[in-house]
């Protein structure tokens, strides 16, 4: 249970129809291309197997309020980030975002970060080490809880809507070491893509004010320079 008495439990194919009705819900109240659209049918295919799905729900009165969808993926994967490239070298499956949200009325409870929690642990249950997931520049929000979680901004991916930060939780996270330090704004991403694609990685948000920009920290990651 968390501090506002909501049960979590691992999604299973059995549970399409709860996500896909607050999916629903949380859409009409975000701004476009904070959620990828998605018919019921994803969400089928997503739950499908549950050996190759790290998906969670925080339930409250046996109504589904918040989820995390993660599936498997694995192959090749070409990207410009080095720890992306390494993760890819490694050989190892990993799990890919599929959407996460929290019902508009339960919003700011903490819900997420338990749910964020209780992923971790049932995907590592499963035998996956590796996470990643976009976030919508415009969402700070999400990115600086994101990075306080302890997960790491390695660079950008544009989908149909926006572009994203590329975010990675995972072992390597715990594993390598970080060293230097930079600050740069998120205004500047020409700066922020450099960095990354040099084996730098985002590890906190400085939250400023409407007149200053947000800034990220970065740290270089060893084993990926």
């Amino acid at each position: 249970m968390t501090a506002i008495d909501v049960t979590i439990t691992e999604l299973l194919p059995d549970h399409t129809a709860d996500v896909f009705q607050l999916y629903e819900r949380i859409m009409l109240s975000l701004p476009h291309g904070f959620l990828a659209e998605r018919s019921v049918v994803e969400f089928q295919q997503i739950l499908s197997v549950p050996e190759t799905s790290a998906s969670v729900g925080a339930w409250r009165d046996g109504q589904l309020v918040a989820y995390v969808l993660y599936s498997a993926r694995s192959g090749r994967m070409e990207h410009d980030s080095p720890v992306l490239s390494q993760l890819w070298k490694s050989g190892e499956p990993w799990l890919v975002s599929r959407g996460a949200g929290v019902d508009p009325e339960f919003r700011d409870m903490g819900i997420m970060a338990h749910l964020v929690e209780a992923r971790k642990a049932l995907s590592k249950s499963k035998g996956f080490d590796h996470a990643t997931f976009l976030i919508a520049r415009q969402n700070l929000v999400s990115l600086y809880a994101a990075l306080r979680s302890g997960s790491w901004l390695v660079g950008f991916e544009h989908d149909e809507y926006c572009l994203n930060y590329l975010c990675y939780s995972g072992r390597f996270c715990d594993e390598v070491p970080l060293s230097s330090e930079a600050n740069i704004s998120l205004d500047d991403i020409d700066s922020l893509r450099k960095h990354t694609s040099d084996g730098w990685v985002g590890i906190s948000l400085d939250r400023k004010n409407d007149s200053v920009a947000d800034s990220v920290t970065l740290k270089k990651a060893g084993r990926f320079l």
